[in-house]
This record gives C-alpha cells, structure tokens and sequence, in this order.
C-alpha cells in the first residue's frame, strides 16, 4: 500500500545474482543492492534476507540508508556436494519489517535463476557389488 503522508523511506531489493561458474560444493558469492528509493531515511537499520527455493540461507545487516542511498549485500553461499540443480535467488531489503515505509510490497528483488552442475573433483559412489554373487542356475540331470 502507497501512502502520500509525510516523507518516508522506501526500501527496495535489486539485482540479486550470483558470480558464477556455478559448481556444487564450491563457495559462491550472492550479491544485490538495497536502495532507499523514498524520501525520508529511516530511524534506524534493517536486514536484508536472502533465500534459494524459498529457503533462507542468510541475513545481512543494513545500514540506516538516506533517500537515494544504496548499499551492497554480499552472502557467501556453498551449494551441496551431493549433485546439481536448478535455483532461484530471491533478495528481500527489511526482511522483519522495521522500517515504516510508503510502499511495503515492494522489498523483495526480481527473481534470478541459475543451474548449479556437478564438481567436477567429486567422484560417484559406485554401486556396492552384490553380497552373494548370482550365478547361472543349473539345472538338475534328468
């Protein structure tokens, strides 16, 4: 909801994205801008969360930005080793909502997918031989 009150900040999220080539098991970067796109600075500071798939993978501070401020929200994020994928990063400025702002839907950033692929240095596990090896069955003389 928009108000047309007195000055107010208006946090946004922006260009989320992630420094690729994108690898399991390998640390990458997660990165966007919060930007105070109102007219007032907030009375304080606020965190900014970021989420892959919908699942929080962390929380960074925010300074109090004045209208126009920018700041960088950089995360480091490790994808697991167990295989590849596809993932949506999603960055959300005043996470817990604590800044009053003119606009309150409009905090999170548009989202960014990307496809993580396998570690190359990761060997599969080789499926265990069988514990009584099958041999041809024989069949009795007549």
């Amino acid at each position: 909801c928009t108000s047309s009150g007195p000055p107010q900040p208006d946090f946004i999220a922006e260009n989320a994205t992630v420094a690729g080539p994108f690898t399991s098991g390998q640390p990458h970067t997660l990165s966007g801008q919060v930007r105070n796109q109102g007219n007032a600075a907030p009375s304080g500071p606020s965190s900014t969360g970021f989420s892959l798939n919908h699942m929080s993978v962390g929380i960074q501070d925010t300074q109090a930005l004045g209208p126009g401020g920018t700041e960088t929200e950089l995360l480091t994020w490790t994808p697991p080793v167990t295989g590849g994928g596809s993932f949506t990063l999603i960055m959300c400025a005043d996470l817990f909502n604590n800044v009053i702002e003119s606009n309150e839907t409009n905090n999170c950033s548009d989202p960014f997918t990307f496809s993580v692929g396998m570690d190359p240095t990761v060997t599969p596990t080789p499926t265990p031989p069988p514990l009584f090896p099958t041999a041809p069955i024989l069949e009795a003389p007549p």
